[in-house]
């Protein structure tokens, strides 16, 4: 038999076994004369979608060329035989989106692989979903597109589940204008020129166990995973090796939970609020580790938790906050970074404040544990493993007989008190029936001693 004749074979006993699986409703392309022989068939191939109702349009193993657009209707499954066997390519100096399901409902794509050609155009994207609806894409490769390898716009609804886009000129999945919504789960985006997940436009999406990796262009938008919307989670998801940030954040009410982010150039999560205060972040059982800048960024933010993540062996800070307000930072292991733990700071319009720092490990960070820089009030630091303060700490003077001071650092202290004739030392107006001795001061609480002469003492910061 030669081996047109077995191709041929091979594609008729896979029809039947596609038939028998979905009953009637698919049409074999090969049965209406669109085959992988390097002839472009793309107007066949519109003409046999636009004149179904629905269906499945199965291709099988080969590679297809296309010379125009693919445009899918409503209720139409775009199959191959399989993500590797059926390759959909598009012609040379085509320039155009490959595969377009603008405002249809209920298309699925999946079991294939689109190749954009990208070396042999001057723009184009994989696929197009423009106000599509409750649209599925799964186990589908998109490689060598011009533009992005996904682009969604306009109130787009639907999955990308199990899909590897890579080599893009622009994103490998981007969402643009409109209010669109995804579930984006077990998805891998690399070596695209800006972000590997840009979502602009897309409130209230999830993101599951994806990865982001060499997106290494040197532009803004080089970020693993690119969040300027709100309402947005990362869960189980991986970024590293990309040129800016593993993910980068504008947007509000986001969650970031047990993701994985290493080897960033610029670091590792940043939440980046440059025109305001945006609030409700939770960021916590995440391992942040050997980012060539910080493992945690955070300028104008507010409402912000921070618990339970690995932050450690970065080449700048281990967290780095500009202007963020009502944050907790608690219970995270925070070690091994080249310049300081914890960085606190106000450079702009939004003051640092209300911070509580509270049972972290800051052990081995080379340049100290913590640097405060014009830091608002109520700053609580306690109960952190290796924590101290900042440079020496100056003592402030003995305070007259029975009047009150409040501990003025934002940390606890060991007063070192000796000598004079003392008669009580009252911790928060408690009175510790003690003369001297060494006694402790946490952030916020005040002492009292009551002398006829007044005795020496040393503060130690702790």
């Amino acid at each position: 038999m030669s081996q047109a004749s077995q191709l041929i074979a091979a594609q008729y006993r896979e029809a039947e076994l596609i038939k028998r699986q979905y009953a009637n409703a698919i049409y074999i392309v090969t049965s209406y004369g669109i085959y992988p022989d390097g002839n472009d068939y793309s107007a066949l191939l519109n003409q046999l979608i636009s004149s179904i109702s629905g269906g499945i349009i199965h291709f099988p193993a080969g590679t297809y060329i296309i010379g125009d657009t693919i445009r899918i209707k409503s209720d139409i499954v775009i199959q191959g035989s399989s993500v590797d066997a059926t390759i959909i390519k598009l012609m040379n100096a085509t320039n155009k989106t490959m595969l377009d399901a603008s405002g249809s409902k209920n298309v699925t794509i999946r079991n294939l692989t689109v190749d954009g050609n990208n070396s042999n155009q001057t723009s184009g994207h994989g696929l197009w979903f423009h106000t599509a609806s409750n649209f599925l894409i799964e186990d589908v490769k998109v490689i060598n597109c011009k533009n992005n390898g996904i682009s969604c716009w306009q109130d787009a609804k639907g999955i990308i589940d199990r899909c590897d886009v890579s080599y893009c000129g622009g994103s490998g999945i981007r969402t643009v204008f409109g209010t669109s919504c995804l579930l984006i789960r077990n998805t891998v985006c690399s070596y695209c020129d800006e972000s590997g997940i840009l979502l602009e436009h897309a409130p209230y999406s999830l993101l599951d166990n994806c990865e982001t990796h060499h997106c290494t262009a040197q532009g803004e938008n080089s970020n693993g995973f690119s969040i300027q919307t709100d309402n947005v989670t990362l869960r189980e998801c991986k970024a590293h090796d990309n040129y800016n940030y593993g993910i980068y954040i504008t947007g509000a009410n986001a969650i970031v939970d047990s993701c994985r982010l290493y080897s960033n150039t610029i670091g590792g999560l940043d939440l980046y609020n440059g025109n305001n205060l945006r609030s409700g972040f939770i960021i916590k059982n995440n391992y942040f580790t050997n980012n060539l800048g910080s493992g945690f960024t955070a300028f104008w933010a507010a409402d912000l938790i921070c618990s339970n993540n690995i932050i450690k062996s970065n080449s700048h800070d281990g967290i780095d906050f500009d202007g963020v307000q009502h944050c907790v930072i608690k219970e995270n292991v925070i070690s091994g970074n080249a310049y300081y733990g914890i960085k606190l700071r106000t450079s702009g319009s939004y003051q640092t404040t209300d911070m509580q720092v509270s049972d972290n490990d800051l052990s081995r960070n080379t340049q100290g544990t913590h640097l405060l820089t014009n830091v608002g009030r109520y700053l609580y630091l306690k109960n952190n493993i290796g924590q101290s303060p900042v440079g020496p700490i100056t003592t402030p003077g003995v305070p007259v007989s029975n009047a009150e001071l409040v501990n003025p650092f934002p940390h606890d202290v060991r007063m070192a008190i000796k000598g004079g004739t003392v008669t009580d030392i009252k911790i928060n107006g408690i009175s510790t029936g003690l003369s001297g001795g060494l006694l402790p001061l946490s952030t916020s609480e005040s002492v009292i001693l009551v002398y006829s002469v007044a005795p020496t003492w040393t503060w130690i910061g702790v």
